[in-house]
């Protein structure tokens, strides 16, 4: 457990990260961050249900793929 707490939470899709943090109001405002990262770029790994998935990764490296952010 330890080790996913070093890593971000990804999701498969923007329709199921959308879903996830509107089930989770009580986190405040929240946004979406689209990423488009190139295979064999970072570690990724499937962690969790449905389309989740934890990136491992420097953070700044990590930013050089963010396609667009929205509020949910």
């Amino acid at each position: 457990m330890r080790r996913l707490a070093t890593g971000i939470s990804v999701f498969g899709s923007l329709e199921r990260a959308r879903k996830q943090a509107k089930g989770k109001p009580w986190l405040g405002d929240a946004f979406l961050a689209e990423l488009v990262i190139p295979t064999g770029q970072f570690q990724v790994e499937k962690t969790g249900g449905r389309d989740h998935y934890t990136l491992w990764g420097d953070a700044h490296a990590i930013l050089r793929y963010v396609r667009s952010v929205e509020p949910v």
